[in-house]
Formats: C-alpha cells, sequence, structure tokens
C-alpha cells in the first residue's frame, strides 16, 4: 500500500512538468506547423494557427522596413507571397525560448535568391499572436 501511496504522490508531484512540457511540445508544433503552411501558402492552417482576434490580435512585423500587418492584412498579402515563395523553401531552427515566444534563425530560399532572418514568434496557448522579423542577410550559407 505504501508504494501505490509513493507513486501515486509521485505522480502528482510530476503532473505540472508533464503538463508544461507537452504545453512547450505543443507550442513547437504550432511553429513546426506554422513554417509549413507558410511554405505551402496554405491560408486556412495559417488562420486556423493565429490567436483568434477576440482574445489577442494578430500582428505581423517586418522590423526593418517598417512593415506591419494585422492579421487581415497579412492574410490579404499572402497571394504576393505565393509568387515569391513558389519554387523555394523555408528552413527555420529555434534559437530561443521563453515564456511565451520563440526566436528562430530562418533561412527563406527563394528562386534566384535567399534571405536569412531573425524572427521572434509570441505563441500564447498554442495559437501564434505575432510574429516579427528582422533581415540578417542576403545568404543562408551560415545557416
Amino acid at each position: 500500500m505504501k508504494a501505490l501511496s509513493l507513486t501515486i504522490a509521485l505522480l502528482l508531484a510530476t503532473m505540472p512538468t508533464l503538463t508544461m512540457a507537452q504545453t512547450t511540445v505543443e507550442k513547437e508544433e504550432s511553429l513546426t506547423a506554422w513554417y509549413a503552411a507558410l511554405q505551402k501558402v496554405d491560408v486556412a492552417a495559417m488562420e486556423g494557427l493565429m490567436a483568434p482576434e477576440d482574445s489577442s490580435p494578430f500582428k505581423y512585423e517586418i522590423t526593418d522596413l517598417s512593415v506591419e500587418q494585422n492579421r487581415k492584412e497579412f492574410i490579404e498579402s499572402m497571394a504576393e507571397w505565393a509568387g515569391a515563395i513558389s519554387g523555394g523553401s523555408i528552413d527555420y531552427k529555434i534559437t530561443e525560448k521563453g515564456e511565451g515566444f520563440y526566436r528562430a534563425l530562418v533561412c527563406y530560399r527563394f528562386v534566384g535568391s535567399e534571405l536569412l532572418a531573425e524572427e521572434t514568434v509570441s505563441v500564447y496557448d498554442t495559437k501564434i499572436t505575432s510574429v516579427a522579423q528582422i533581415a540578417k542577410g542576403d545568404s543562408c550559407a551560415d545557416f
């Protein structure tokens, strides 16, 4: 009986850690799904990954170009984005994790050019609330 009590006590003690780890995994899966949807220009998937407007308005920024878009403007820009990424690819690696955000080094490979960017992606409850991008170079050689 003592062994069972100890097992239950240990399980209860580790549950917050397991929940936190699961949430972190789910948030990282959201990030993976985001970049996959961005590469495929899967607008429905991107909208599903964005936080609902009533809980947290989505914001997309290209910091070094002083571009800022809300959810509607970002979605509308996908028609132009589809032409830009056609035949290209997106690779990323997480460089920093914080409370509610991920920083990633992202390599955008377009037909005939590349862009290396650092992106800070804010995530709340597995939903993306914002993306802030700053260019780091026009080559992914150091990626």
